[in-house]
């Protein structure tokens, strides 16, 4: 039996580069863009797992395009539910918005690392499936028009 090594916050880590299992798609641990990820733990949870805020650089192009984007969302939607005197007010560095990017992660996933961020890795192209035509549908033109609409009501309980 292996022992996790003891993973203190504050520390850098690394996600191990290891195959995926069935049981990590079941339960939602692991994902295959994780693998390799670089980051900060930020929380260690006596479950077991351990908080990870993930270098933003290390995340692949189209997630942190994602992340970005998000980020600069809601900078503008606080920004702009402020009064223009509160905003005069505000410091350089208290207009700064940055939203962390992090992972739960089992403790056994993360490794001790002391190198740079990790250089991203891009992920594989979805192509969405092709558009089937579908035969056109025959619309009868012969409608029952004794049809009438009855009003509900509620039922007396």
């Amino acid at each position: 039996m292996t022992v996790a090594p003891l993973l203190t916050e504050g520390q850098r880590v690394r996600v191990t580069n290891r195959e995926l299992t069935p049981e990590d798609t079941k339960s939602g641990s692991l994902y295959e863009y994780m693998r390799g990820l670089t980051g900060t733990i930020q929380k260690v949870y006596s479950t077991g797992q351990v908080g990870v805020e993930i270098d933003l650089e290390a995340l692949p192009t189209a997630i942190r395009d994602r992340h970005t984007g998000v980020q600069e969302a809601m900078r503008t939607r606080w920004m702009d539910g402020l009064s223009e005197d509160a905003k005069n007010r505000l410091t350089e560095a208290e207009k700064i918005f940055r939203l962390r990017y992090t992972l739960l992660l089992n403790n056994a996933d993360v490794e001790a690392y002391d190198g740079p961020p990790a250089e991203p890795r891009e992920l594989p192209g979805y192509d969405a499936p092709k558009a089937v035509a579908a035969a056109p549908i025959a619309i009868e033109a012969d409608v029952d028009s004794d049809l009438v609409l009855v009003p509900y009501d509620e039922p007396n309980a």
